[in-house]
């Protein structure tokens, strides 16, 4: 059964929505475990970490399965980004 929030989606944190899809089977915790390690060793910002998960569940939305980055490109994408 997907998950469906009774609070309009895009109200919640993207960070909050991926732990509910964790919770409801439709996302493993080792992607979640992984993304959480991804922001922890890219020193990723509050700001930064939302901007990516929102991005994570969009990707989500159009593919199964996403493959997330690598530390070091996700250290280059949040440098670019803060620029």
């Amino acid at each position: 059964m997907p998950f469906t929030p009774t609070v309009s989606a895009s109200r919640l944190h993207p960070l909050a929505v991926l732990l509910a899809r964790c919770l409801a089977g439709q996302l493993a915790e080792t992607q979640l475990n992984a993304l959480a390690d991804l922001f922890e060793e890219g020193n990723a910002a509050p700001d930064e970490r939302a901007a990516f998960a929102r991005f994570y569940l969009d990707a989500l939305q159009a593919e199964e399965e996403v493959n997330l980055p690598k530390v070091q490109e996700m250290r280059e994408f949040f440098a670019l980004a803060r620029v």
